[in-house]
């Protein structure tokens, strides 16, 4: 989506909430949060009836402890790069995530010898990592069309895979563009690279669908909202979307608060190894003792609430 920003170096500090976990431990939400929602901060052009040109840049950092009955720590960074040219601009897009936590499940009693015991708090353990790096650039055909290429790569052990190449080359549509309301459609052929964690490397040719939406609903309040489809045109049952919607509100001019939702969904999910255990609970061996493990299918669907306080500096 090409919007009319101007980009400013912020730091956020994160009231951070996640809901609707599609799996066990919040790790299962941390997997595919990084993308883009809970970094990103941008304030309106000085006139934004005036195109962009120069360079713009965004450096974001999260950060999110939580302790007591379960701790964890969570720890985000991201920095964006724009260039504007008269017909064309130029975006480089990377940062990452890491999560760390232990909850009540993870603490043990051990017998002292006295007729005591002793608590025992296991280390914390990475449940989430993610890592990204996208380069997208723009060019104007008309006031409504442009085209657009995309290169990214991605890392997501949590989702299923080690490593994700793509490349979307594609054009776009302005449908409104207007002093309140924007709203961008798109298309894009792609290609795809990806390394599970559990089975073979796949590359595929897709299919990109996207629109972009941006409504603002008074002064100092914008509401946003992103889709993205992709579809696996090898394996038609492989498709996958990217739903986002935030609502922002500025608080000042230096500090805003944003509230988004997002639903990350993919139709044929990936696949992670599970210990397998016998009726009476003890792991299964095999012949070198070693555990046995099974493969199990991913949730399709992840879903996460976050609520962030911005300050711009």
């Amino acid at each position: 989506m090409r919007l009319k920003f101007r980009v400013q170096s912020s730091l956020f500090l994160a009231l951070y909430v996640l809901s609707g976990l599609s799996g066990s431990a919040i790790a299962q939400e941390n997997r595919s949060a990084v993308d883009e929602t809970i970094l990103a901060s941008l304030e309106p052009a000085d006139d934004p009836d005036e195109p962009l040109s120069g360079f713009y840049d965004t450096a974001d950092l999260s950060l999110v402890i939580t302790g007591g009955n379960s701790a964890a720590t969570t720890f985000g960074l991201r920095n964006l790069a724009e260039y504007y040219w008269e017909k064309s601009s130029l975006r480089f897009d990377l940062g990452g995530l890491s999560t760390q936590s232990r909850s009540r499940e993870d603490r043990i009693a051990v017998e002292t010898g006295d007729g005591g015991f002793e608590v025992v708090e296991a280390e914390r353990q990475k449940t989430a990592e993610n890592y990204f790096a996208n380069l997208r650039y723009d060019y104007s055909l008309s006031e409504r069309w442009y085209t657009f290429a995309i290169g990214g790569w991605s890392r997501n052990r949590f989702a299923g895979y080690d490593d994700k190449w793509q490349g979307a080359l594609g054009v776009g549509w302005i449908a409104i563009d207007t002093e309140k309301t924007k709203l961008d459609l798109d298309i894009a052929g792609t290609y795809t690279s990806e390394s599970p964690v559990l089975g073979q490397k796949n590359d595929f040719g897709g299919i990109r669908l996207a629109y972009g939406f941006e409504q603002h609903i008074a002064e100092s309040t914008i509401f946003f909202s992103n889709l993205v489809l992709d579809q696996n045109l090898q394996e038609t049952e492989d498709l996958r979307a990217d739903w986002f919607n935030a609502l922002e509100i500025s608080i000042t001019d230096l500090v805003f608060l944003r509230t988004s939702f997002r639903v990350l969904w993919r139709n044929d999910p990936l696949f992670e190894t599970l210990p397998l255990y016998d009726q009476s609970g003890n792991p299964v061996l095999d012949g070198n003792s070693d555990p046995v493990g099974v493969p199990s299918q991913l949730d399709p669907v992840d879903t996460y609430f976050l609520t962030s306080l911005g300050l711009k500096i």
